[in-house]
């Protein structure tokens, strides 16, 4: 603000009449990430839930955001912020867990390098539930690992409540079930999480009379579930615009890392990779083919493990994650000037 890069006014449009401050610590450190979604989790802490916008989205982090915030006087934004940035410190404990579970890398911290320098890395520090997600995604892709099925079917389910891409654990978690030697109910039972606490979410919309929520996820974002984006949408000059292009970079990891995956025989990494990046594509708005995707991709672990393995070694590595954490700081620039970015 003191640089004039953002107006005082900005973002009024999407500030439902909420005024961050502009001045201070509180402007510089909590109130500068009051951006996008992270309004509507705010809406919700603050009053509820309602038949507009804010129904779309999923209860788990705007009730933690809640509870994690009563002790600052109830501070939502500032809970919010804290459900982040404690989950993305348990994502990179878990990442380092799933790596020694599975063998992948004696270079343990490889991954962690690699997460940080991913693209959109940042989402994983903003009030948003991505961090949230992934944690919950690793913990139990963990538990199902060590045959704790309860605690999968959990973590499944609290992901099924967080955000609609949990939908690609329950795939990664059937196709490990399905290749396991003895496959019991209780394993596909436990695969079943995000199912079961998505469909616990959306019949709650439907028993309060809320509109359905494909009608308004199309009348607000333009989105439509189910409908497979055009071809000649893809190869347009839009993709390549200030919008598209971070997308079409995600798309391009996120495909290497599902075929890095298939061809280490990691098939439910692979098959989760593909859901990853499926749910934003075959959702996307007509203007717009890749909407979302470099946000929505956060969640797909097998990137991470792919990028550390790709990292080359000394001095090169060095020079490899420059320009990654310059386009990683370019578009965490962007979000906090109101840019749209992913």
């Amino acid at each position: 603000w003191r640089a004039g890069l953002i107006l005082p006014g900005a973002g009024q449009r999407w500030l439902h009449g909420m005024r961050p401050a502009v001045e201070g610590a509180r402007a510089a450190l909590i109130d500068i990430w009051l951006r996008w979604d992270t309004v509507q989790y705010l809406r919700i802490i603050q009053s509820g839930y309602g038949p507009d916008d804010r129904s779309a989205y999923f209860p788990l982090y705007p009730q933690l955001g809640k509870i994690f915030g009563a002790p600052f006087g109830g501070d939502g934004l500032l809970g919010l912020l804290l459900v982040s940035n404690l989950a993305a410190i348990g994502c990179f404990l878990m990442l380092d867990q799933l790596a020694r579970a599975t063998g992948m890398s004696t270079d343990h911290l490889r991954i962690p390098v690699a997460t940080v320098f991913y693209p959109a890395a940042f989402f994983l520090l903003v009030a948003y539930p991505h961090s949230l997600l992934l944690l919950l995604i690793l913990a139990a892709a963990l538990a199902q690992r060590q045959g704790r099925m309860t605690l999968t079917f959990i973590c499944g389910l609290m992901a099924g409540l967080t955000h609609a891409t949990g939908l690609a654990l329950a795939a990664l978690l059937l196709v490990n079930t399905w290749r396991m030697r003895e496959r019991r109910l209780t394993g596909f039972l436990g695969a079943l999480g995000p199912v079961f606490g998505m469909a616990a979410f959306l019949g709650w919309r439907a028993w309060v009379g809320y509109p359905p929520i494909g009608e308004l996820i199309g009348e607000v974002w333009g989105r439509s579930i189910g409908v497979i984006m055009e071809l000649q949408g893809v190869l347009t000059a839009r993709i390549w615009l200030l919008r598209g292009w971070p997308n079409v970079l995600v798309l391009g990891l996120g495909l290497g890392a599902a075929f890095w995956s298939y061809r280490r025989h990691r098939y439910g990494w692979a098959v989760m990779q593909a859901v990853v990046l499926l749910i934003p594509i075959l959702s996307a708005p007509g203007f717009e083919p890749l909407a979302g995707l470099a946000r929505y991709a956060v969640i797909g672990f097998p990137t991470y493990f792919a990028l550390a393995h790709w990292l080359p070694p000394g001095r090169a590595r060095r020079l490899a994650l420059v320009p990654a954490a310059g386009v990683n700081l370019f578009l965490c620039g962007l979000f906090l000037l109101w840019g749209f970015v992913g």
